[in-house]
């Protein structure tokens, strides 16, 4: 099975977060049980003239919208997710999202049995999925999704 590394398309405008690093920390976030982690976060965001809604927002750290959270739920229904709220208070804008509690590994082999993780790569953090989900996404016209093959001695994973 073909796995990529999923992140933002940078021809969209993407919401900036503002003053997350004291909400979320997420070289830990993926270390932690449910239980430990608040029901959902409020962060303030700050958004560009011609910005757009996205499926996925992949920095400063992993949000899905509903629509792909649902997807993923189809392909893994283990997977635990707190609620997000984007807040634009300038535009008085609100974007609801979630932040999918992923297995973090160390090396891909790691996350094989899974359909989406995180790859820890040093101090980078990636969300590799598989490609029967991301073509499912696809396939319900996600939005702002950009894809990076995942390749290992010049073989795809």
């Amino acid at each position: 099975m073909r796995y990529f590394i999923l992140a933002n398309n940078e021809q969209n405008a993407m919401p900036r977060i503002m003053n997350w690093y004291t909400t979320v920390k997420p070289r830990f976030l993926y270390e932690m049980k449910r239980n430990e982690l608040p029901r959902f976060f409020q962060l303030e965001m700050k958004l560009e003239n011609d910005y757009v809604y996205t499926d996925i927002i992949t920095n400063p750290f992993f949000l899905v919208s509903k629509e792909a959270a649902k997807i993923m739920h189809m392909y893994d229904k283990s997977i635990q997710y707190i609620g997000t709220i984007l807040h634009d208070k300038k535009r008085k804008i609100n974007f609801t999202y979630f932040l999918p509690l992923l297995k973090k590994v160390t090396s891909l082999e790691d996350g094989r049995d899974k359909v989406i993780f995180i790859w820890s790569k040093g101090i980078e953090l990636h969300v590799v999925a598989r490609m029967d989900l991301i073509e499912s996404m696809l396939e319900r016209d996600a939005i702002g999704i950009k894809l990076i093959i995942i390749e290992k001695e010049g073989k795809n994973l």
